[in-house]
């Protein structure tokens, strides 16, 4: 094997992109509670259906950090082999800090965290792409750099799609739900797409 860190790094990428799907579907669902049954309201905690939508968000945000923890250790590791795996780590440090401010802001600043979070959610994967196309290069292997090409176009596509809906959340509250929604879609998609990305190197690592 001729990159053995690179290849434990991208095994670690292809769980965390598993563990971003589930969070993205569990948020999912949550926002699709809150549209489809309006008694659900905060200060209400004696409902089945608030608590119901509480584990909902807790469960996403747990899996959620899984993935950044085994995301890092992924890119650290992978790191050693690839510049690029580098840059996408200084993202992923970034989007930590961003998460951090979402937690503990509201409104306006919350949006702004949100929308910083989903650029370099962004940069982080395509940098993990240009690492992965870069190490087929040097292995020769025309196939994964082609579908790279391909993959970074749809993820761009896919969470710009979704930055926009962030940003227009901020200025049609009335709609944030239905936005939120969608977003937690196009996110869905994306993730979906870096997992197949990532487990068609892991192989191509595996092999060399």
């Amino acid at each position: 094997m001729k990159y053995p860190r690179a290849y434990s790094g991208v095994k670690k990428l292809f769980i965390s992109e598993i563990l971003n799907i589930i969070s993205a579907g569990l948020m999912f669902v949550a926002v699709l509670m809150v549209l489809l049954d309006r008694k659900i309201k905060l200060p209400d905690i004696d409902t089945a259906q608030f608590w119901g939508l509480a584990t909902l968000v807790l469960l996403s945000s747990a899996v959620g950090i899984a993935a950044f923890v085994i995301q890092f250790i992924g890119l650290n590791q992978a790191r050693k082999d690839e510049w690029y795996f580098n840059k996408a780590l200084y993202f992923v440090v970034i989007c930590a800090v961003c998460t951090v401010g979402m937690t503990l802001t509201a409104g306006t600043v919350n949006s702004i965290f949100a929308a910083i979070d989903e650029v370099f959610t962004l940069l982080i994967n395509i940098y993990a792409i240009l690492a992965i196309f870069t190490l087929a290069e040097y292995l020769k292997n025309v196939h994964i750099q082609r579908t790279g090409k391909v993959m970074i176009v749809v993820i761009t596509v896919l969470f710009g799609v979704a930055l926009i809906l962030q940003i227009a959340a901020g200025f049609v509250p009335r709609r944030a739900e239905l936005l939120g929604a969608v977003k937690a879609g196009f996110e869905f998609v994306g993730y979906i797409v870096c997992m197949v990305y990532f487990g068609m190197a892991k192989k191509m690592l595996g092999k060399s």
